[in-house]
């Protein structure tokens, strides 16, 4: 019914780098007094994660401004390096390129 809040979850998580890493999700919605207006797609996608490096994976719904300055809905879903710079305390946010994943969807 999209009733409540909707909020970010953040969990930390170690996994192994000797074999590929797949990241699959049923999909995404948001709505307003029991209507749906946003539906981002169930997606899988098998990335390669390199020992010693941080990584962050985005799924779900985000928003972001389009030419007209009007934010817009859009579904977010990846795994970005998260790549150190020297003398700042920030990291650099590196997008990693997926590949199909044999399963398509998540099984509920």
């Amino acid at each position: 019914m999209a009733e409540g809040l909707y909020t970010e979850i953040v969990a930390e998580y170690r996994v192994k780098t000797d074999a590929p890493f797949q990241v699959a999700t049923l999909g995404a919605s948001a709505g307003s007094y029991g209507s749906t207006y946003a539906v981002c797609p169930g997606q899988a996608k098998v990335f390669k994660l390199e020992p010693g490096k941080d990584y962050e994976v985005l799924v779900g719904l985000g928003s972001a401004p389009n030419a007209d300055g009007n934010a817009v809905i859009m579904c977010v879903f990846g795994v970005v390096e998260l790549m150190s710079i020297p003398n700042l305390p920030i990291a650099w946010p590196k997008k990693l390129t997926g590949t199909e994943s044999p399963q398509k969807l998540c099984k509920g």
